[in-house]
């Protein structure tokens, strides 16, 4: 019996009976009404006091959906990822031209991150046609209420961040190493107003082997003729957002990195170093993103190995940069407004990178890029026009070291990819 029920059982009026051919309630005296009538309200009182008892018993009533367990969070750990389609049409390729361009999975990817314990965690892991590696995993915990500690593999805080570049094939900071590079170690991370303070160090690279090709980010790694590795490498990152929460913000940093190389073969440290500034405006639908950096590589190689270059490889190939040089970064791009069905985001940009090579005769390299990205709920593509010139991947002469003299080349990319 359901307790709406019950109540009304228990709580209606108690009618005398009536027996055949005596008197109703409204031939009694006084004095008996009045003493029926209390004796009706104490039985009244009665009854509601068991109703109270009998509520605590019922499923469902007021005092238990108290008691009831809560519903179960959400579970600590997320788990996504993403699955891409890439499409190249090369001018500088034959074969490409010929062919109409090359369409093919380019990657799949399994992401983890959440919070448990009050410990903070985010790893990815990446399948290329051509390798598996991992692109980044750590931890971390906060500090106070402003700070963060972290450990891992880790994102290595340098100039624009998170990148240097809105279109999918990034920039020439990138294929230098300094850019959405993840080395292995520790990090803190301090945010107030609108300062971003990031100071870390880290022991080495992302993989425990520096002869490995199979890696995500750009390092210096250790080739039959230049057995050098990336060691104890010291990370300060300084950034002031003026205009914070307004339409028009703009951020104004410096970053500063300095390290170790090891060579296996003479058995000693050489060092390396890095330091630039940045600008990010971001003004209503416009974004304009500069930087500007110089770095040096001074390996302890044997007297006759001495170079103008060092050897620096991920994505399962290798390839030389030049040790020293200057590298600038001018970036825009809008976001169009959307009003289409289906459609959540279109942004098109312009990317321009260049990489000045101090050595005696060596052209400089450099990257610009045309596109627009569309974002419709789980799907994101990239369409991208990408000239480069004497920049790696493009052409057999094009390259970061101090020998190539490729012209510009173009280069077409669409790349698709559904994220989950």
């Amino acid at each position: 019996m359901g307790v709406g029920v019950l109540a009304g059982a228990l709580l209606a009026p108690a009618v005398p009976a009536q027996e055949g051919g005596g008197r109703d309630a409204t031939e009694a005296e006084p004095q008996e009404l009045a003493e029926e009538l209390k004796t009706q309200e104490e039985r009244l009182q009665e009854l509601r006091r068991e109703l109270e008892t009998l509520e605590t018993l019922v499923p469902g009533s007021r005092e238990t959906a108290a008691e009831e367990p809560e519903k179960p969070e959400e579970p600590p750990v997320e788990i996504g990822g993403a699955a891409r389609l890439n499409y190249t049409w090369q001018e500088f390729s034959p074969g490409s031209r010929e062919r109409g361009g090359d369409l093919g999975l380019e990657l799949f990817r399994l992401d983890v991150s959440g919070t448990e314990g009050g410990i903070e965690f985010s790893a990815q892991y990446r399948w290329y046609p051509y390798m598996d590696t991992v692109h980044h995993a750590w931890a971390g915990v906060e500090v106070g209420e402003t700070g963060t500690a972290r450990g891992g593999i880790m994102r290595v805080p340098f100039g624009l961040l998170p990148y240097a570049a809105h279109n999918y094939w990034f920039g020439v900071p990138y294929y230098m190493g300094f850019a959405d590079d993840y080395d292995a170690g520790v990090q803190y991370l301090h945010r107030q107003g609108g300062w971003d303070l990031r100071a870390a160090f880290f022991k080495n690279a992302e993989l425990g082997s520096p002869a490995s090709l199979e890696r995500y980010s750009i390092d210096v790694v250790e080739v039959e003729g230049s057995p050098n590795q990336e060691t104890n490498q010291a990370n300060l990152r300084a950034a002031y957002t003026f205009g914070a929460e307004t339409p028009c913000e703009i951020e104004v940093g410096a970053s500063g990195q300095a390290g170790q190389l090891y060579n296996a073969e003479t058995r000693r440290n050489g060092d390396r170093w890095a330091a630039g500034g940045h600008m990010d405006l971001r003004c209503g639908r416009w974004n304009l993103q500069l930087e500007g950096f110089r770095y040096a590589f001074n390996p302890e190689s044997p007297a006759d190995r001495t170079t103008d270059t060092i050897t620096v490889g991920a994505l399962a190939t290798s390839y030389e940069l030049a040790r020293r040089g200057t590298v600038g970064v001018a970036n825009v791009a809008y976001n169009l407004p959307v009003d289409w069905p289906h459609i959540d985001l279109v942004t098109c940009y312009n990317d321009y990178s260049i990489l000045a090579k101090d050595a005696d005769n060596a052209r400089n390299s450099a990257l610009n890029t045309t596109g627009c990205a569309v974002g419709s709920g789980p799907l994101f593509v990239y369409l991208d026009l990408i000239q480069g010139r004497n920049m790696v991947f493009f052409g057999g002469d094009g390259s970061l070291g101090v020998d190539g003299d490729a012209d510009w080349e173009t280069q077409v990319n669409l790349n698709v990819g559904y994220y989950f």
